[in-house]
């Protein structure tokens, strides 16, 4: 006599057929037994008459999200990879700007000017997606509106460090903060000091022109 199972007892025809039969199936995952596995499958279809069907989609749902995850990930490496090469070719635009600049070659100049403008717009684009992995299920419409405004101060901080001297608070006091009351990860603050980046590009930029 089986030890399991408080339904034994009713029909097989009493459950849903593709019910009973998945549930089996199922259950036959963790007993050698075929009768166990009909008697747990009933116990769960008498509190849940689809119970294996959700079960099935419950499982397939996990998979495409873990499958998700994981394209996400590898899109944003490749992001981040992009941001690299573009951040390197400013770097080498602005000294072929310094170049012709002493050189007095205008028509080189600006054709620097063009291709800085160009890869300026491509580092903006790349840094507002990569923005968007970061981004905590949390929305900032769900703070309050003076929580709002000192997240904000606390990124533009962190971002260009120079804020901090004008009297609020230190990059590293941002970060703190940051990652203490906004729960953000070091991914996150590894994202903006990235974008700290282009901001002295620009300045570079600007010096450039001046």
């Amino acid at each position: 006599m089986l030890t399991v199972g408080k339904h034994n007892d009713i029909k097989d025809s009493e459950f849903d057929a593709k019910e009973l039969k998945r549930g089996i199936e199922v259950e036959m995952e963790h007993t050698d037994d075929p009768e166990v596995a009909r008697a747990i499958s009933k116990d769960h279809l008498m509190e849940l008459k689809n119970y294996y069907t959700l079960l099935d989609e419950m499982e397939e749902k996990g998979k495409r999200m873990n499958k998700e995850k994981t394209a996400g990930k590898a899109e944003q490496e490749s992001i981040k990879d992009q941001l690299d090469v573009c951040y390197e070719e400013m770097g080498q635009i602005s000294d072929r700007m310094f170049e012709a600049k002493e050189e007095n070659d205008p028509e080189a100049y600006s054709d620097g000017k063009k291709a800085w403008s160009t890869c300026q717009k491509n580092i903006e684009k790349l840094e507002s997606e990569l923005e968007h992995f970061y981004e905590k299920k949390a929305s900032t419409k769900k703070l309050s509106i003076p929580d709002q405004h000192q997240l904000r101060i606390l990124k533009d901080t962190v971002r260009n460090p120079a804020k901090g001297f004008i009297g609020g608070p230190t990059a590293k006091e941002s970060e703190k903060i940051l990652r203490e009351k906004f729960h953000y990860t070091d991914s996150q603050i590894s994202n903006l000091k990235t974008a700290s980046i282009s901001a002295r590009l620009e300045v570079v930029a600007y010096l450039l022109n001046n």
